[in-house]
């Protein structure tokens, strides 16, 4: 893993139920829950991403779906989601909903390509952040 970058308009920024934030996000929050942060989300306000780069790593496309992304609360907050086999040039994978963990099939789009990054926007329809 080659770590995260965040660019934000506004910021990106972490918190924890409930209502602590912003505070900093470490690398465990992006790739799932650790039981030895304090951090439990990732906010991205509209237009603000965060993009997650493999170094040793690649994801292909196997059986069923491929990647999963959880988009935490039911406030139409939305995100989203691109991969990338050269951590320059993006294709849009979809969309993750709300209120639920959205998974997704790469074959679904046809992308072949060994995928190193994956970018994730958000999109902010209805939410606070």
């Amino acid at each position: 893993m080659t770590g995260v970058q965040t660019c934000a308009l506004p910021i990106s920024y972490g918190g924890t139920f409930p209502g602590s934030y912003p505070v900093p996000v470490p690398l465990n929050v992006v790739l799932g829950s650790d039981p030895g942060t304090s951090v439990d989300f990732l906010s991205l306000p509209k237009n603000s991403f965060v993009t997650v780069g493999f170094t040793n790593e690649t994801i292909f496309d196997g059986t069923g779906d491929d990647i999963f992304v959880r988009e935490t609360g039911g406030n139409g907050e939305r995100a989203d989601v691109f991969v990338s086999a050269d951590y320059t040039d993006y294709t849009y994978l979809g969309t993750a909903v709300d209120n639920k963990t959205t998974s997704f099939d790469l074959g679904a789009i046809g992308y072949t390509e060994p995928v190193v990054s994956i970018k994730i926007v958000g999109l902010d329809n209805f939410g606070g952040s």
